[in-house]
């Protein structure tokens, strides 16, 4: 399991832990797409994704409602 790390303030950090499910799935043309769930471990909340690049955006929303901006340097 990996966790990502928030700088909150200088000197301390909280760490933020993500269970990562992926499937694929065949739509009825027979095309096959990836499908996700992203668990936020600890609160128990949970997003669905329906492409690679929702894992990415699920994990974002968890950060910037903590308060930090990953796309900040």
């Amino acid at each position: 399991m990996r966790g990502v790390t928030v700088q909150t303030t200088p000197g301390s950090q909280e760490t933020l832990t993500f269970v990562v499910r992926l499937w694929r799935e065949a739509d009825a043309a027979g095309q096959h797409h990836w499908r996700g769930r992203v668990e936020r471990v600890g609160t128990g909340e949970v997003r669905y994704v329906e492409r690679i690049a929702g894992v990415t955006e699920a994990i974002e929303h968890w950060v910037t409602k903590e308060g930090d901006d990953p796309r900040r340097p």
